[in-house]
């Protein structure tokens, strides 16, 4: 038999000639039965609240799952993008390499091509004294000569010429 609060309002008992007080006994039973009414409808709302919590804790499980993907794959972007600017990084910083390595090549081969024209220099202006020193054109710095010989004054800027030449290009 279910118990209820119906069946425990509706019970009988057989009568004896000791029994209990008739109206004391349906009052403890009304009494029961009202007790066991409240607990059933107690019951009945906490089942139904625990259907609501589980469902909304099966809808935070979900989220949980969702946000650990979200983080997973953000993760796993964030190290692709790390992996890929350290990867053009590198590529940036060896061509930067190369260049710099090609600038200190051109940097050598100027330098050595201006010495190369500086000595060149130096040895045409020596051979122009010596010419001019051999055809007795050149005069020396020492001489003051106070004629206005023109093929001496050429002489002498050329000489003077030659000198600032020789400086600039040092």
């Amino acid at each position: 038999m279910n118990l209820t609060p119906r069946n425990i309002e509706e019970a009988t008992f057989g009568k004896s000639a000791l029994g209990y007080d008739k109206a004391e006994v349906e009052e403890f039973l009304k009494e029961v039965a009202d007790r066991l009414a409240e607990c059933l409808n107690e019951n009945e709302r906490l089942n139904t609240e625990i259907g609501v919590l589980q469902t909304e804790l099966e809808q935070f499980k979900k989220i949980e799952q969702n946000l650990q993907h979200t983080l997973l794959d953000a993760h796993e972007s964030s190290q692709k993008t790390i992996n890929e600017a350290k990867s053009e990084a590198a590529i940036i910083l060896s061509e930067a390499e190369v260049h710099a390595a090609e600038m200190r090549n051109s940097v050598a081969e100027l330098t050595e091509s201006k010495n190369r024209l500086v000595a060149e220099l130096k040895a045409m202006i020596e051979t122009q004294e010596i010419l001019l020193k051999r055809h007795g054109f050149l005069i020396s710095a020492d001489k003051n000569e106070i004629g206005h010989d023109p093929e001496k004054e050429n002489t002498n800027n050329t000489e003077n010429g030659n000198e600032q030449l020789i400086e600039n290009a040092e």
